[in-house]
């Protein structure tokens, strides 16, 4: 069976880009151990890095890093549509072999 063709941007959510059910989970459940209190007790120091405490280092810190992680996914997904949509399209533009009409040809 066929896949139906889809339309650019279609299937796909804001602003066209996609990101698969695995990768979103396994960025929540990375974002939920990052900010789990047992973790953030260990940064909740009486140190200084950079004149700032240490907890909102690790906490900005963390947050960027599930940010750009996130990006990095998104954008693989769009990457890998893109590879997608330029096979079917060469696929879509192969010559299509239909059935040969032999009965006017005389042999």
């Amino acid at each position: 069976m066929k896949e139906p063709v889809r339309q650019q941007g279609e299937g796909r959510g804001l602003q066209g880009l996609r990101i698969t059910p695995a990768r979103s989970v396994a960025f929540f459940l990375l974002a939920v151990l990052l900010f789990n209190p047992p973790l953030l007790l260990v940064f909740d120091q009486a140190v200084q890095l950079f004149g700032l405490p240490l907890l909102f280092v690790y906490l900005f810190a963390s947050w960027g890093l599930i940010i750009v992680l996130i990006a990095l996914g998104t954008r693989q997904a769009i990457d890998s549509d893109r590879e997608e949509d330029a096979a079917d399209s060469a696929v879509s533009e192969r010559p299509q072999a239909g059935p040969v009409d032999t009965a006017g040809k005389d042999s």
